[in-house]
């Protein structure tokens, strides 16, 4: 088997247990990985300021696949952005007001590079920023796509009306967006070219290594296509259906150091 030279690892469900902590056996295993050379990067639908923490309680200093891939990062370079692609303007303007000509109760979430926006806190952005460790700013949100540079929506509500959401974004292709459920509450919405096979990709370029010397590590459907692209596709135990099909090996679940496991029998730092 080829040794995999750069790994890409999904945080929630994957990297982190199901209490969202960073079990001690997965860090020591890292640190491993990345002195037989290895390189791991994290890939997720986080924003940065979600990810940089974790990074950092590894001893991470390689860039970061944030927003779903939408915006990578190299923070030990100042933050220096490596990648990034957002929304259409006027897609960032037709999903909103799809959102509320509808009547749809969805907390409404843009992120912006390094920011994370919101109109009013809500049960659901509390949820989210224990989750990921910081609070989100409240503004405008007409005036922040009119200003900044919207890499990612986060739509949050009931698993009734995230679907109705969802099928009324598929009704209208001309927002050039992908909207893919991280769970049944969650709806991510990128720009259609954006995805983590594509920061894959992006990451395997930037450090000269092919596809064949990559591994992908993760359990959701956000994680199919990269983990079907990589050399080495690797789902753990609490995947999705979708995911456990694809994979080409099912480790431990993530309650149990799935990722420790993971490179331990798939790289050379056992």
């Amino acid at each position: 088997m080829i040794k995999p030279k750069l790994t890409l690892c999904d945080i929630d469900g994957t990297l982190l247990n199901s209490k969202h902590e960073l079990l001690p056996e997965v860090i020591k295993a890292i640190r491993q990985y990345e002195k037989s050379e290895g390189i791991f990067c994290l890939a997720s639908a986080r924003p940065a300021k979600g990810m940089i923490f974790l990074a950092d309680k590894i001893g991470l200093t390689v860039p970061l696949a944030t927003l779903n891939g939408a915006y990578i990062i190299d923070p030990s370079e100042n933050n220096k952005v490596l990648f990034q692609k957002p929304i259409l303007k006027d897609s960032v303007k037709q999903i909103i007001q799809l959102i509320k000509a509808n009547h749809l109760n969805i907390s409404i979430n843009c992120y912006a590079g390094l920011n994370w926006y919101i109109e009013k806190p809500n049960e659901w952005s509390s949820q989210e920023s224990l989750i990921i460790n910081f609070e989100p700013e409240i503004a405008d949100l007409d005036q922040t796509y009119n200003q900044k540079e919207i890499h990612k929506i986060l739509c949050m509500g009931k698993p009734e009306e995230i679907s109705e959401l969802n099928t009324l974004i598929a009704k209208n292709p001309q927002l050039q967006i992908i909207a893919a459920r991280s769970k049944t509450t969650y709806l991510e919405i990128t720009d259609h070219e954006v995805s983590k096979v594509s920061a894959l990709k992006h990451l395997a370029n930037y450090f000269k290594i092919s596809l064949d010397k990559t591994m992908s590590i993760g359990d959701g459907d956000n994680d199919l296509e990269m983990i079907k692209a990589a050399g080495t596709g690797i789902a753990l135990a609490n995947a999705s259906k979708k995911v456990l099909q694809t994979a080409d090996f099912i480790i431990d679940d993530n309650d149990h150091a799935g990722v420790a496991d993971a490179l331990q029998k798939h790289t050379f730092s056992h």
